[in-house]
């Protein structure tokens, strides 16, 4: 339970819901309710309001995700989450007691022997505690360590494999959450140089850097892949070069990629609108520059920044039904509307939740906390305007460079405040 602090932070995002409950009394119910049988969060919930009526339904079934240690119990199927999972307690499924207040030091030696050597930075990246200079300081005499060409500590195992600067990484096909570009701080496992195209989330690496994209294709049958082809403008061929673990023998990523937000007016022409509009133009139902996103939405830019002469930027949402949420956050340069086509969209601001039937209009002036959600059995399309446009330019940045969201986020005036809602 060594991540537990950061779990117990994340309750603040419920803030005003958070109103009457009691996590001394609710997590003892809910335990009993999971050891009896594995059940799906509806029927938690269900039963945890008939327990606390007071309480807020969605408080507390998340107080129960941050506060209890569980496990989604496998099913047969394949190559996706369900969209309802039954879950148990973890020392239920491992048949083993979970202890408490566990030390972070074997957790960053289980870190280290994954993906050392490692900086401070690159430890409380992946595991979001705080105090990560003091637990290293302490294990120092256990461990190796190196310098990296900026004078930072470097901390490994003493006996973890350290492959060769010889040694040729192969070459991956990475999927977006990847080890590879998840464990470190920054960038710097990007290649020297790298701007990487509109490429989906999945990317191709070479020892030299990124040199194309992957996603998963086809609706009939979502295993079927495509791989797009490309090389990093101005990259050199595949070259020999450090081979670090990340799983082991990754070549090393470093940074590089836009520094600063694009120039009003700019930006690049999309299929359906090239350049900008001087008369009226259609977009054709299906067409425009589709996005790949990390939470399971389907994004399509309907007009940019070079469309509108960086007035606003349309694009079209959907989600499936189910849809658990994007991360609570809000844009400090922007104001952003939503118009429901279809569905009913679920929105979430600092203590409300509301609901936008199909014609719903939804406004959220900058600097408003707010996430969105499909509670619904159907899924939900909608439009979401944004102004002025040079903002919504986070979104194509994100699919581009997806291990360096922290920048982008900053760049964009978005701010992530907590995870999605309960």
């Amino acid at each position: 339970m060594a991540l537990q602090p950061v779990m117990t932070q994340a309750m603040r995002v419920l803030r005003g819901r958070a109103e009457g409950l009691d996590l001394e009394k609710l997590v003892p119910v809910a335990r009993t309710l999971l050891e009896r049988e594995p059940r799906t969060f509806t029927e938690l919930r269900a039963s945890l309001q008939e327990e606390f009526p007071h309480v807020n339904e969605r408080a507390l079934g998340y107080a129960v995700r941050t506060q209890l240690p569980l496990v989604m119990v496998p099913t047969s199927d394949r190559w996706a989450f369900r969209s309802v999972a039954d879950f148990t307690l973890a020392e239920t499924w491992l048949d083993a007691p979970i202890a408490d207040g566990a030390a972070p030091e074997a957790l960053v030696l289980r870190y280290l022997a994954a993906f050392g050597p490692a900086t401070a930075a690159d430890v409380q990246t992946w595991s979001g505690l705080t105090g990560i200079g003091g637990v290293l300081k302490a294990l120092r005499p256990r461990l190796r360590v190196f310098r990296d060409e900026r004078g930072r500590d470097l901390f490994d195992l003493p006996a973890a494999p350290r492959p060769h600067e010889d040694v040729v990484a192969p070459p991956r096909f990475l999927p977006e959450f990847d080890n590879l570009v998840l464990p470190h701080a920054g960038a710097r496992r990007r290649a020297p140089g790298a701007r990487g195209h509109q490429d989906p989330p999945g990317t191709r690496h070479l020892p030299g850097g990124r040199v194309g994209g992957w996603h998963l294709g086809g609706e009939a049958d979502p295993r079927c892949g495509q791989a797009a082809a490309g090389t990093v403008p101005g990259a050199a061929p595949p070259r020999r070069g450090r081979a670090r673990r990340g799983g082991r023998g990754a070549a090393p990523l470093r940074g590089g990629g836009r520094r600063h937000p694009p120039r009003r007016g700019g930006g690049a022409p999309m299929s359906g609108v090239d350049g900008v509009a001087d008369d009226a133009v259609v977009v054709p139902p299906g067409e425009g520059e589709v996005v790949p996103r990390r939470f399971g939405e389907r994004t399509v830019v309907k007009a940019a920044e070079a469309q509108t002469r960086g007035a606003y930027a349309v694009r079209e949402n959907s989600v499936p039904a189910g849809f658990g949420g994007v991360p609570f956050h809000l844009h400090r340069e922007a104001e952003e509307a939503f118009y429901v086509v279809e569905g009913e969209l679920t929105v979430f601001t600092e203590g409300r939740t509301l609901a936008a039937p199909t014609g719903a209009f939804v406004l959220i002036p900058r600097g408003t906390v707010h996430a969105i959600a499909n509670r619904g059995a159907v899924p939900v399309r909608w439009l979401t305007l944004i102004s002025p446009a040079w903002v919504s330019g986070w979104i194509q940045a994100e699919s581009v460079d997806p291990d360096n969201r922290a920048v982008i986020y900053r760049r964009y005036g978005l701010e992530i405040v907590g995870p999605p809602p309960p």
